[in-house]
C-alpha cells in the first residue's frame, strides 16, 4: 500500500527516480513494524531486514478466536515485496473478516535472510 502511494504521488509529482529510490530505501531501513488495519481490514509488517524470499507470518493474538490470513500480493516496487507482508484477521466463531484492530501480542517473521 505504501509503495502504491509513493509511486501515485511521485507520478504526479517533479520528483526524480532517485529521490523515489531514496524513499524506497528509507522505509525499508525504518522497517514500520505493524501497521494497520485499513479500510479493507489488512495490516501490514514491514521489517527492518530484506528477506531471500518472502516470509511466512505467525500472529498470536490476545483472543485465540482470531487467525491471521497472510495476501499475497505483488507491488510494483520489487524492493518492497522482500520486506513487506500483509495479512487480514478471520474471526472463527462469526466466520467474517475482522475489518477493525484487534489487539496482537506477538507476530513472528519467519524466513531466509
Amino acid at each position: 500500500m505504501h509503495a502504491n502511494q509513493v509511486r501515485q504521488a511521485l507520478a504526479s509529482s517533479e520528483i526524480t527516480d532517485q529521490v523515489h529510490d531514496q524513499i524506497v530505501a528509507d522505509t525499508v531501513r525504518e522497517g514500520r513494524g505493524i501497521q494497520g488495519p485499513n479500510n479493507e481490514g489488512i495490516w501490514e509488517v514491514v521489517c527492518h531486514v530484506p528477506m531471500r524470499i518472502r516470509p511466512d507470518l505467525v500472529v498470536q493474538f490476545s483472543d485465540p478466536r482470531y487467525l491471521a490470513e497472510m495476501i499475497d500480493m505483488t507491488s510494483l516496487d520489487k524492493r518492497l515485496e522482500k520486506v513487506r507482508v500483509r495479512f487480514r484477521v478471520f474471526d472463527q466463531r462469526t466466520t467474517r473478516w475482522v475489518k477493525q484492530p484487534v489487539e496482537i501480542l506477538s507476530a513472528f517473521l519467519d524466513a531466509e535472510l
